[in-house]
C-alpha cells in the first residue's frame, strides 16, 4: 500500500469538512462548542463536526492535541477517553501507524473500542491538525479485550484566527463505526457527547498549564 498517496487523499478529504458547506444540521450545543451532522459520503453512518473557539495560540492547542508523540503526548495526560495510545510504525516523520484503544463510555453502556489508523500530523498556512483513518496491520489483530472498530476520514484541525491575543478556531470531525450491536440512538448521543467533553477537557488542561488567556 502507498502510504503517502493515501495520506494525500486523506488530507485533502477531511479539509473539506472544516470550511462550511450545506448539508450540515446542529446536534448539540455547549459552552463555546457547537456539534453539527450529516450523512457521511465514505459510508452508511453519519459524520460529526465540532468546532470552537480556544483563546490560545495554534501552535500551543497543537501541542495539547497531537497524540503522534505517544505514549508520552502531552494530550495522554488529560484525554481520559483513551486507555492507550502505540505508535506501531514510523513511515515517515509526519506519518505514522497507530494503535488506540478506549475506555468504556456512558457508563459501561459502550465497551472499549481499539482502532488501527494511519495517522497524518497536517502542518500547513491555514491549519495545524492531524487525520486518521483505519487501516489494517499484520501486528494488530483483532483481540476479545476490545471491540475493533473503523474511523472513516476523521480529524482534529487548528484553524489560524488573526487576533490579539491569537486564537485558534478548532475543528473535530470523526466519522467512526464503533462496532458491536448498539442501537443507533447510543451511537447518535455517545459521539457528539464525546466531542463536547474532548473540548471541555482540552480547554480545562490548557487552563491549568497557563495557556488560556481570558479575552
Amino acid at each position: 500500500m502507498e502510504w503517502r498517496t493515501l495520506a494525500t487523499e486523506l488530507v485533502e478529504k477531511v479539509k473539506g469538512y472544516g470550511s462550511p458547506a450545506d448539508g450540515w444540521k446542529v446536534v448539540k450545543e455547549a459552552k463555546d462548542v457547537t456539534v453539527w451532522s450529516k450523512p457521511s459520503d465514505e459510508w452508511m453512518g453519519t459524520v460529526y463536526k465540532a468546532a470552537g473557539e480556544i483563546n490560545a495560540d495554534v501552535e500551543t492547542v497543537f501541542q495539547f492535541i497531537d497524540p503522534s508523540g505517544s505514549p508520552d503526548c502531552l494530550r495522554n495526560k488529560w484525554d481520559k477517553s483513551i486507555e492507550s495510545r502505540t505508535i506501531i510504525e514510523h513511515i515517515e516523520k509526519n506519518l505514522k501507524l497507530m494503535h488506540t484503544v478506549t475506555r468504556s463510555g456512558l457508563g459501561g453502556l459502550i465497551s472499549s473500542r481499539d482502532f488501527v489508523d494511519l495517522l497524518v500530523i497536517v502542518r500547513n498556512e491555514e491549519f495545524l491538525g492531524t487525520a486518521v483513518r483505519s487501516v489494517s496491520h499484520q501486528n494488530c489483530n483483532v483481540t476479545s479485550d476490545a471491540v475493533r472498530g473503523v474511523n472513516y476520514p476523521s480529524a482534529i484541525m487548528c484553524w489560524r484566527i488573526n487576533s490579539d491575543p491569537p486564537r485558534t478556531r478548532l475543528v473535530s470531525v470523526i466519522q467512526t463505526d464503533i462496532g458491536g450491536m448498539l442501537p443507533q440512538s447510543v451511537v447518535d448521543q455517545a459521539l457528539p457527547a464525546s466531542q463536547v467533553q474532548f473540548f471541555q477537557s482540552l480547554k480545562e488542561a490548557l487552563k491549568e498549564a497557563g495557556h488560556l488567556s481570558d479575552s
